[in-house]
């Protein structure tokens, strides 16, 4: 229930996609996976440290690991 909530409320506050992604069969943890998409990366990193930020700030978990990973494609890939 407590995934599941946070997953609506990144949804509704940051229009993310949100999925579980591993350790859904562990009590009591979750790894959860988040992408967006935009034209401009600075605005797409300001937009996962805001995510970042508010869940540390949230009492519904505790934030234990960060990784981000940056995909833009190229030009002339059309």
């Amino acid at each position: 229930m407590v995934v599941k909530r946070l997953k609506d409320q990144l949804r509704g506050r940051f229009n993310v996609a949100v999925a579980e992604v591993d350790a859904n069969d562990t009590w009591q943890r979750a790894t959860l996976g988040l992408s967006t998409v935009g034209e401009d990366r600075a605005y797409v990193q300001g937009l996962l440290s805001q995510v970042t930020e508010w869940i540390r700030m949230t009492r519904l978990v505790e934030l234990i690991q960060v990784d981000e990973e940056y995909l833009s494609a190229n030009e002339g890939d059309g």
